[in-house]
């Protein structure tokens, strides 16, 4: 399945892509489709490409971005921060800030783990108000996707409870969607994922635009 792209619904997504982190950027993908917004990130083209400069495509392709900054810490197998997220999203800020046109229209979401650490990590950002959320609190990394996507959206959408129990309905029904594609939850790829995602909103017959049964 193809990636859709439309500007004005284009998020481009932000994050680790480690497995420590796979149930986060996977309930920021579900969330951004469910409410009516297209999930974009690196991984979704093969390694023909050099990656900065996939990179450099999407963002010029979206409209919001969202950046995850809580996976940059020191950790055993990373003796050394990781500076990627931080990178991109300063990417993020010079194509809204020197772009023309829709670029002018940009506007991004920065997350972290622990509250206004950013502030710190990226001193540059001290102006900025952005909400934190718990490493494995799944439900208030949902919530706060959500409203920060319905600021811009055109329609009202549904509140958060809504968004959480369709995740919640998602995840249960994951591993037999993946069972008729002869593959396990923990193997898809991101474009997998995309498919299925945006396969399993359509046969519940939800609004990609209004998010409304």
């Amino acid at each position: 399945m193809e990636i859709e792209n439309d500007y004005d619904r284009n998020v481009f997504i932000n994050c680790a892509f480690d497995p420590t982190f796979i149930n986060q950027f996977r309930a920021i993908v579900f969330t951004v489709h469910i409410c009516g917004f297209i999930a974009r990130c690196a991984s979704e083209t093969g390694n023909s490409v050099v990656r900065i400069e996939k990179i450099f495509k999407i963002i010029e392709e979206c409209k919001f971005g969202i950046h995850d900054l809580s996976r940059i810490e020191i950790t055993d197998d990373s003796p050394l921060p990781r500076f990627n997220m931080p990178y991109e999203l300063g990417v993020f800020m010079g194509c809204k800030e020197f772009g023309e046109g829709a670029h002018k229209t940009k506007d991004f979401l920065v997350l972290d783990s622990e509250p206004y650490r950013y502030k710190i990590l990226v001193s540059d950002l001290a102006g900025y108000d952005f909400p934190s959320y718990e490493k494995d609190d799944i439900n208030s990394l949902i919530k706060i996707v959500r409203d920060w996507l319905n600021q811009s959206s055109s329609k009202t959408i549904p509140g958060s409870d809504f968004h959480q129990d369709r995740y919640s309905n998602f995840l249960l029904g994951l591993p037999a969607m993946c069972t008729k594609m002869h593959t396990k939850p923990k193997d898809l790829n991101f474009k997998e994922f995309y498919a299925l995602t945006t396969l399993w909103i359509r046969q519940k017959n939800i609004d990609l635009l209004h998010g409304i049964l």
